[in-house]
């Protein structure tokens, strides 16, 4: 059943974000939105797929009804399906959409006719007129299209992807039946297809009727052995259309759509009245014996429409799409349940499949409704985006100037697994040497674990040479009170020195030669302009949307690469952990690029600050392109417990290489890969909690794509 959307409380709270928003952009944005939900809220083709079961009973045992209808609504809450039993009113409501399709439900509400009216005078539509193939039902043209035929193999949600055919109603009858009879029935229509077979020639009609034979052959087997049960499924579709050229077209594309899925459907000659008085809540089903499909019952159950989860945060939230029934989804990232803890996200999704426009379309609603936005960008995708908002977007794969330099030894706040602080006996100093390790291993690559040693050893000393030890109050000091490479660098030169003066024994010299010439390159080689220099990355404090671009080092080494990307994730956090009171989002595009099967404590720093961030108020977001290099031999579980640690989970179209790392990792249904392996650019299969899923497409209005650039591709 399609019924209008009522959008109110969300334009009510777009409204009061414009009135109080001082910054232009995010005004001008806010705008946009509130123009585009005024325009679907006044839109009555606008609606929400909702279903409704109907539970017969005898009139005097109407305590059995009621605990008929506990018993299937806890069923459904069992699943993570939202059911409630409707209200007078609702049905009430429910009746007059039925009789009057393209009438706006206002008019039964408000009633301003000044004259006293029963009920079934307001819900009266004003004429009928019964013809061949259809009914002229008061302003509208009806027509019931009945379910004639369906694949010998059906998914779970057969019937799901044609329930979303806009202008049209699907009503489901189930009836039981008699298993003798049934089987008997099988029997002669095995009979009868054996005989045809005998007086057909052509070799494809032979197939099909022995296809069919096997089917019949296999239910029976089934009820007979398996004691398989029966019932008799009727599906019928209401038609409508203001015109009866809207009308036709509505049916040609549910018939198009019916075929797609190898189904059949056909017009009910001579009996749309009676066709559609079985569409009405009243249990009327005298055409059931002869347009209903006799069914297995686990072919009944599996035809179930819904199977998906709607998804429509209310007030403050961002129009994602649609979802598979063709439902608006408004999504607000930072609602909180019990099953939604945190607002972190993994977006996967190969190239070309819409994972960039997903992407800031989502950072675009989350940052004008308030969110800081720091992105972590590989391939200058939002340097366009960023521009256009007046954001600070800076060059961190150069190091000139102002878009230069992290000063790998700046102490930093660090990402450990407590979520208490008073938990926390290790000071920022401490939990830094741990940060700078990861950095070492990744820059310096091949180190033994008594020259990671030294190097602290040594790093301790150039610290102490600048006033900080363990005790310093490190709140106090500035970027430029700390040390540099180059202090590290000459540190370990002097030792070098003192240890061929000294004689010292020759694994000693040997280590240190090694680390010098290796740290070299930081200090006065190529790399220096990254890494050699105290911090110039500024960022004003009130500045709320970064960009650090890292494109310049993509044609790099992995190990520059890999090495700065953590370098500024670590910066990143800092930015993170230092306000509470700031919802910050952290977006890791092509967070692969992190990953390192030789140094598993970058992927190790990720999975800690997706784990610490809902303790500051703010969120992780990791973008690559698949799960394969998360699934490396020692990286798999990082790559888990990423995943298991991300509320939110948006898959996009994978490659028959990719798609199974995806089933591995998510146990995805044969369903779920079939539709991840078609789905066309802006689909994906969007995932809340554990057992949330539900296929959406993505919506891009104009306006945006304007906004975003074409960086990335749309």
């Amino acid at each position: 059943m399609d019924k209008p959307i009522n959008l109110d409380n969300n334009l009510n709270s777009l409204g009061s974000k414009i009135k109080i928003e001082k910054n232009k952009y995010k005004q001008k944005l806010l705008e946009e939105d509130y123009d585009y939900i005024k325009f679907l809220n006044s839109q009555r083709s606008v609606v929400n797929r909702e279903f409704y079961l109907i539970v017969e009973e005898t009139k005097d045992n109407e305590k059995l009804l009621k605990q008929k209808l506990n018993d299937i609504i806890q069923e459904f809450n069992s699943i993570s399906l939202v059911a409630e039993m409707i209200s007078s009113e609702e049905w009430r409501e429910l009746l007059y959409l039925i009789l009057n399709p393209c009438t706006s439900l206002d008019i039964f509400k408000k009633d301003a006719t000044g004259v006293t009216r029963s009920f079934k005078e307001r819900i009266a539509p004003t004429g009928l007129k019964i013809g061949e193939k259809d009914l002229i039902l008061g302003d509208s043209y009806i027509s019931i299209v009945t379910l004639r035929s369906y694949p010998s193999l059906v998914n779970v949600g057969w019937l799901g992807a044609v329930a979303n055919v806009e202008h049209t109603r699907m009503v489901m009858s189930i009836s039981p039946m008699d298993t003798f009879e049934i089987s008997n029935t099988l029997k002669k229509s095995i009979s009868e297809v054996k005989s045809k077979m005998i007086n057909i020639n052509d070799y494809n009609d032979q197939i099909i009727l022995n296809n069919q034979m096997q089917d019949y052959v296999e239910l029976v087997n089934r009820i007979d052995r398996e004691h398989e049960k029966f019932s008799l499924l009727t599906v019928n579709f209401l038609c409508y259309g203001e015109t009866r050229e809207q009308l036709e077209k509505t049916k040609k594309e549910l018939k198009a759509t019916l075929s797609a899925y190898g189904l059949g459907g056909s017009d009910l000659m001579f009996e749309q009245e009676r066709a559609f008085k079985m569409c009405l809540p009243i249990m009327y089903n005298e055409l059931e014996k002869n347009f209903g499909l006799p069914m297995p019952m686990m072919t009944v159950a599996s035809s179930f429409p819904f199977i998906f989860q709607n998804l429509q945060d209310d007030g403050d939230s961002i129009m994602l799409g649609n979802d598979a029934l063709g439902s608006l989804l408004f999504f607000d990232l930072w609602k909180r349940t019990n099953k939604r803890n945190n607002s972190n996200a993994v977006i996967v999704g190969k190239s070309g499949s819409g994972k960039s426009t997903a992407i800031k379309k989502l950072i675009r609603g989350a940052w004008c409704r308030g969110s800081k936005i720091i992105i972590i960008d590989p391939e200058r995708e939002y340097k366009d985006f960023c521009n256009s908002v007046g954001g600070c977007w800076i060059d961190a794969g150069t190091g000139i100037g102002k878009s230069g330099i992290i000063n790998p030894l700046e102490v930093r706040h660090g990402a450990d697994e407590s979520d208490d602080d008073s938990k926390n006996t290790t000071n920022d100093l401490s939990r830094h040497f741990q940060t700078f390790r990861t950095f070492i291993k990744y820059y310096l690559q091949d180190l033994t674990a008594y020259e990671l040693t030294k190097i602290e050893e040594i790093l301790i000393e150039v610290y102490k040479d600048k006033g900080i030890d363990f005790d310093t109050d490190l709140s106090k000091l500035e970027s430029k009170n700390y040390p540099i490479m180059e202090d590290l660098y000459h540190k370990v030169v002097e030792k070098l020195k003192l240890a061929r003066a000294e004689k010292d024994a020759r694994d000693v010299i040997s280590s240190l030669e090694k680390i010098s010439s290796m740290l070299k390159r930081a200090t006065i080689g190529a790399d220096s302009r990254l890494f050699n220099g105290i911090s110039t990355i500024s960022v004003d404090k009130d500045t709320d949307f970064i960009v650090l671009d890292i494109h310049s080092l993509v044609d790099s080494d992995d190990t520059i690469l890999r090495t700065q990307f953590f370098n500024i994730l670590s910066w990143c956090w800092n930015e993170i952990s230092r306000d509470r009171n700031e919802p910050v989002i952290l977006v890791c595009d092509e967070s692969h690029l992190l990953i390192d099967p030789k140094n598993p404590d970058g992927a190790d720093f990720l999975k800690k600050c997706t784990k610490r961030c809902r303790k500051y108020n703010s969120a992780v977001w990791t973008i690559t392109q698949n799960f394969i290099d998360y699934t490396a031999d020692g990286l798999e579980r990082y790559g888990q417990v990423i995943i298991d640690n991300s509320t939110y989970l948006l898959v996009m179209a994978q490659g028959q290489r990719e798609i199974e790392s995806v089933q591995k990792m998510m146990n995805l249904s044969e369903s779920e890969v079939q539709f991840l392996l078609t789905a066309s650019k802006g689909q994906g299969l969007f995932v809340i909690g554990q057992d949330t899923r539900m296929p959406i497409q993505i919506h891009l209005r104009e306006e945006e794509k304007l906004l975003f650039g074409n960086a990335g591709g749309r």
